[in-house]
């Protein structure tokens, strides 16, 4: 009895090497992902709608972020605006979308003051990027 006891342990033994030993395919599942395409920004200050002075100018990162600093000539009323610039695919044309206080609530600005400047911060979350061009709608 102690002889069928042992062979039965070798072979479930044997029987498991093998079952654990045998390797699995790894499966490969195809990760669609949204890739964002670098956008050139503007910001741009515009006095009266006669003279644009640009206060900054960058490109996005790969997750759609951006900062840049810019100074403002005339601070006593300054109208920010962003000027996007960006292709559709490769061989489009540049599409242009401005985005303005008319048509974008700006955050309220956080305000940091210095001995020698005021610096004012602007926390924007989203911001969609409209293809629509049929009507000039963001012209700028």
């Amino acid at each position: 009895m102690n002889y069928k006891f042992i062979i039965l342990v070798l072979f479930l033994c044997t029987l498991s090497t093998f079952v654990f030993s045998v390797k699995k395919k790894p499966v490969v599942k195809p990760i669609v992902e949204q890739s964002t395409k670098p956008l050139t920004v503007l910001l741009l200050d515009i006095k009266n709608k006669k003279k644009i002075y640009t206060m900054g100018k960058g490109k996005t990162g790969r997750h759609g972020t951006f900062y840049f600093r810019g100074e403002v000539k005339y601070s006593l009323n300054y109208e920010p605006n962003l000027k996007f610039t960006y292709k559709c695919f490769q061989k489009s044309p540049k599409k242009t979308a401005c985005i303005n206080k008319k048509n974008f609530n700006y955050p309220e600005p956080d305000i940091i003051e210095r001995k020698n400047e005021t610096i004012h911060l602007y926390f924007l979350n989203d911001i969609e990027v409209y293809e629509d061009f049929k009507y000039r709608k963001y012209k700028c």
